[in-house]
């Protein structure tokens, strides 16, 4: 089999062609000492808070939601491979030899803690919680998606078409792909609102995690107003002629809707509370922590490299303020309601 270290235009060329599936087997383990340092971080970042995110479900009994993301993310890859859309570096523990399983732990990892903090802000109506879901999800996947198509960085390689070669980074909004930004943002707000489903008829367990892997075809109903608005507008990240409307203010609309909806249904409580610290923002915390090195190191110029720390640390202050709503607007707990109602 082929050494598939980096996700490179090369390699992808040759991936898409079925080289990779040369010597196909099931759960394998690179050899450590082959893999470079910054992909044993990313690695050991993801398990990390793989299992941190497992434990706070568990304790919390959601641990189907943390399941079913993890297998979401399980079949959302595959298909991201069988369609030939992006292609991910080879990392220690490979779960099929296109898909590493630090990559099927990034949706939980990235998916619960946004899933936790919208159930822990109290809100007016279930729209509100969706909208925070879903800028949570895309703000904590932003660093990520910035070093996509990085050649030097290498973990993990997105091209739409072999043919017309990587992706133009002049559309991108913070160098991450505008038309990720934009439908995955949709997404996750479409899914919270199948997970809330699910509570709102008293789903078992398995039947939850079995109706949130079958809500997939939601990621393409998500992708129907972005593809529209490519087609019209020609703001993808493809495109063949200039666009009026630029890529940043798409995606700014779409996060200044979905904080008008936050701030519109977000309670106050009777008593005023401090903005602390949410816990689950080591999650984000550990995520940008890693990105940030990876990025300060494919960066040329001191200059690029300041400004990508900057847009890195502006996301990470935003994420960190919306994870503390959770302990500025808390939703009642169930003691507290019981306690009001004398039980």
């Amino acid at each position: 089999m082929r050494d598939y270290t980096y996700a490179t235009p090369e390699f992808f060329v040759s991936w898409s062609q079925g080289d990779i599936l040369d010597g196909f087997t099931l759960p394998y383990l690179n050899d450590v000492a082959s893999r470079p340092t910054h992909f044993l971080a990313l690695e050991a970042v993801y398990f990390g808070m793989g299992l941190f995110t497992f434990m706070r479900a568990l304790q919390q009994k959601r641990v189907s939601i943390w399941i079913g993301f993890f297998i979401w993310g399980i079949i959302l890859e595959t298909v991201g491979f069988v369609i030939k859309s992006h292609l991910h570096g080879q990392f220690v523990v490979q779960l099929f030899p296109f898909l590493p399983l630090k990559e099927v732990v990034w949706y939980p990892v990235v998916l619960y803690p946004s899933y936790e903090t919208a159930k822990g802000v109290r809100f007016s109506d279930k729209y509100g919680a969706a909208c925070l879901f879903g800028l949570l999800a895309i703000l904590t996947d932003v660093p990520y998606e910035m070093t996509n198509g990085r050649d030097n960085v290498g973990v993990a390689h997105i091209n739409y078409n072999c043919e017309t070669g990587p992706l133009a980074l002049s559309n991108r909004f913070l160098d991450a792909s505008m038309y990720i930004c934009f439908a995955y943002s949709l997404l996750a707000t479409l899914l919270f609102l199948v997970i809330e489903r699910t509570y709102e008829h008293s789903v078992g367990g398995i039947s939850r995690v079995l109706l949130i892997v079958g809500s997939l075809p939601i990621k393409y109903l998500a992708f129907i107003p972005v593809a529209t608005l490519q087609y019209v507008t020609c703001f993808g990240d493809i495109c063949p002629r200039d666009s009026m409307v630029r890529p940043g203010v798409l995606w700014a609309l779409l996060a200044a809707v979905q904080l008008i909806q936050i701030l519109k249904t977000i309670q106050q409580p009777k008593v005023a509370l401090p903005m602390r610290f949410n816990i689950v923002s080591i999650v984000p915390i550990s995520i940008n922590a890693v990105f940030s090195y990876f990025l300060w190191i494919s960066e040329e110029t001191l200059k690029e490299k300041v400004d990508t720390f900057c847009a890195i640390f502006a996301v990470t202050v935003l994420t960190l303020s919306l994870h503390s709503l959770a302990t500025r607007y808390p939703e009642p707990s169930e003691s507290s309601l019981n306690r009001k109602k004398g039980l």
